[in-house]
């Protein structure tokens, strides 16, 4: 996979970018496994704050928690990433170059080295 991106480095002159602009090349299965990575890292820090949640309780004043469901909707969220990540999907390769298409339309004209 190749990514290329140039964007503004500045939103009404604050930075929101860390790289504005750049390039990258990662293989399919690299990607994969990094995406994989980060939903796993995700879903540990928040069953980290759930499980801190249901020990010590929720201690704003400003709105309500139902704790039970909290647990059970964590659950799901859980239950839901490893169905999808367990999943074998086979590439519709066709599909991905229309798409392709599409986007590079809708982008406009790709950057290149000599502009």
């Amino acid at each position: 996979m190749f990514f290329q991106w140039q964007a503004d480095a500045k939103a009404e002159g604050v930075p929101v970018w860390s790289v504005a602009e750049g390039q990258i090349s990662i293989s399919a299965t690299a990607f994969e496994a990094e995406v994989l990575r980060f939903g796993e890292e995700l879903l540990a820090c928040m069953e980290h704050r759930v499980h801190f949640i249901q020990q010590r309780g929720w201690q704003r004043e400003d709105c309500q928690l139902d704790i039970k469901e909290l647990v059970k909707e964590q659950a799901t969220r859980r239950e839901a990433f490893h169905s999808v990540s367990n999943a074998r999907q086979t590439t519709d390769w066709r599909q991905v170059r229309a798409d392709l298409v599409i986007l590079v339309g809708l982008m406009g004209e790709p950057i290149t080295s000599g502009d």
